[in-house]
Order: C-alpha cells, then sequence, then structure tokens
C-alpha cells in the first residue's frame, strides 16, 4: 500500500468513526498538523504512522491491517458499490456486462470496472469506476490505453461493435465536482450522462456519470471527504 492510499484509509477510517481531526490528534498525542499531513500521505516518521493508526484500530506493518477484513472494505465498499449501480443500470437496458474484465494484449495489461456489450446497437461499452480523483494523469492514460485497444478487447469476447463509449462513473462528492470543474479543458470533453429509470446510456465517445450516495443507498460518500460535523 503506497503513501497516498494509506493516507486516504486514515482519513476514511476518521470519517466512518465521525471524528474530526482535533480528536484523532488527541488520541495519539500528535498535532492537528501532523494528522493533517498523514491523512495526504506525508508521514514523519514509522512511528507516527503507527500511533496514527493505532488511534483508528489499525496495525501499521507496512500495510493497514484492521479487524478481520474491515481495513480492505473500508477502501473497496464505496467503489464496489457503485460498480454494482452501474452494472445493474446497464443491464436494465439489455446490455451483457462483466465486471473487473482483465485484458493483456501487446504488453498492455489491465483490468476494466465494468465492460458492456449491447448487441442489438453493436455499442461497446467500458466503464472506468472513482470514488475519489487525484492523479488524472493516471486515469486519462488509463481510458486512452482501453480506447486503443478497444477493437481487441471486444474481439476477444466475440463482439462487433460499431460505436465505442467511455463512461467514467465518479462519486458524487464536492471533492469530485471541484476538481472537475478546475480542470475544464480535461473534462470539457467528457458529455455529462443521467443515470435514470428508462433513461439508457447514450453511445457517445465519452460520458461522465454523476453516481450519488443515495443510489446506493448510502446517507453521503466518505471518499474525498476531509472533515466531520460533530454530532450536537
Amino acid at each position: 500500500m503506497n503513501d497516498l492510499k494509506l493516507g486516504r484509509l486514515l482519513r476514511m477510517r476518521r470519517m466512518r468513526h465521525g471524528w474530526r481531526l482535533a480528536d484523532v490528534a488527541g488520541r495519539c498525542r500528535l498535532s492537528i498538523a501532523t494528522i493533517a499531513r498523514g491523512e495526504n500521505g506525508t508521514f514523519a516518521s514509522v512511528g507516527v504512522v503507527r500511533r496514527h493508526g493505532a488511534a483508528l484500530d489499525l496495525r501499521i506493518e507496512w500495510t493497514a491491517v484492521g479487524r478481520g477484513a474491515d481495513a480492505t472494505r473500508t477502501l473497496d465498499e464505496e467503489h464496489a458499490a457503485i460498480v454494482e449501480v452501474v452494472a445493474t443500470w446497464l443491464r436494465r437496458f439489455g446490455i451483457e456486462v462483466t465486471a473487473e474484465a482483465s485484458f493483456s494484449i501487446y504488453g498492455e495489461r489491465g483490468r476494466i470496472d465494468l465492460l458492456g456489450y449491447h448487441t442489438a446497437t453493436r455499442t461497446l461499452y467500458m466503464v472506468e469506476v472513482k470514488t475519489e480523483l487525484s492523479d488524472l494523469q493516471d486515469l486519462l492514460g488509463v481510458v486512452d490505453v482501453r480506447e486503443r485497444l478497444a477493437p481487441r478487447i471486444a474481439a476477444d469476447r466475440g463482439w462487433r461493435f460499431d460505436r465505442r463509449c467511455s463512461l467514467l462513473a465518479l462519486a458524487a462528492t464536492s471533492h469530485n465536482r471541484e476538481i472537475v470543474r478546475a480542470h475544464g479543458t480535461i473534462f470539457g470533453i467528457w458529455t455529462r450522462a443521467t443515470l435514470r429509470d428508462g433513461i439508457p446510456p447514450s453511445a457517445v465517445a465519452r460520458q461522465l456519470l454523476w453516481i450519488p450516495a443515495a443510489l446506493a443507498g448510502r446517507s453521503a460518500w466518505l471518499a474525498g471527504r476531509r472533515r466531520v460535523t460533530p454530532a450536537r
């Protein structure tokens, strides 16, 4: 687990507890600034990381270990929830959907969160799911590779497509919306899509799909949040 991912895990664990930065700092006797830096992936020492993790019921051994599989679920459960929402929506319109579709072509390897094919319209759908936008260069690189290899990816499954659509499904958080607004040049070419009953996905080249937490049966997404409002 790299530092950024560890920091994200620490932040999401704090959010799950409903604690402020000050609450965690008090529990592990570190400054608020140190806790904030840790959540951004910057750690002063191994001792600091371990104290930070201990306050959140994590034992740091170059990875974060929670009770049972709880640490893994903290990072993956929201991603999986979005995958399920989008997969259900696509299947509603007769689109064949495969989750975690892997490929290895010309030395390029990867997995696609959701790969779909609509036989009637001969449309190929490649869905990337993000709970929190961070490395935009990496994101665009992943999308470009899949679009370039789309003919082979489809052919390996016996699909012949006339139209191709890259769907970027994002958790509808203020953090993600701010990044999209701040990078108009990058996201300006993405058509905004709406996930509604009775409205199938259009087959434009690239679509950005906002996923509200309510669609996944949640009150709010934890990913991307930085602050907790204490209960009165």
